[in-house]
């Protein structure tokens, strides 16, 4: 339990420097190349015991995804999307990061997303009726926050769902 408000205040103390950043339009980033795979690996590893409690499995390929961009904002990102499969994802299911050529999908199974949440999943203050339903503690911040960041960077994030599959689609 500790652990969890731990991970929920720097969670906060993340979305609100990530804000700030992008809307005072402070540029500190630092484009090097980057391992997708070595920063999934570090998030995953900080919520570990949150993966164990739900008995939630983690299959990672991302081989060789190395790319030219900020570090600090991709690990953000990855971050936000990982805390929310967590939230979200059922007991006992699968996460699963995966590239192609030109995306990266973040993939988790739980309570279907219905289209009309899914087209404002990116909203600012949007939590949707999954937040309800499951009894989640959600600002409709951090999504709003990784559109915003990946826009930075010129990249995009979408959503796609297909019954009780939510993937996140990064387009680089």
């Amino acid at each position: 339990v500790l652990e969890e408000v731990y991970l929920g205040i720097q969670e906060d103390i993340n979305n609100k420097v990530m804000l700030d950043k992008i809307e005072l339009e402070i540029d500190d980033m630092k484009i090097e190349k980057i391992d997708l795979e070595s920063i999934v690996s570090k998030v995953i590893k900080e919520h570990k015991s949150q993966f164990m409690f739900k008995k939630m499995s983690v299959d990672i390929d991302l081989k060789d995804t190395f790319i030219h961009s900020d570090e600090r904002t991709w690990y953000y990102v990855f971050s936000q999307l990982i805390s929310n499969a967590l939230k979200y994802g059922d007991v006992q299911s699968q996460l699963k990061i995966y590239d192609d050529s030109k995306h990266i999908y973040v993939q988790s199974q739980g309570d279907p997303l219905s289209e009309s949440d899914a087209k404002r999943i990116f909203d600012k203050g949007f939590t949707g009726a999954n937040s309800i339903n499951k009894g989640v503690a959600s600002t409709g911040f951090g999504l709003y926050m990784v559109k915003k960041a990946l826009n930075h960077l010129e990249d995009d994030i979408s959503v796609e769902v297909d019954n009780n599959i939510t993937r996140f689609k990064i387009t680089m």
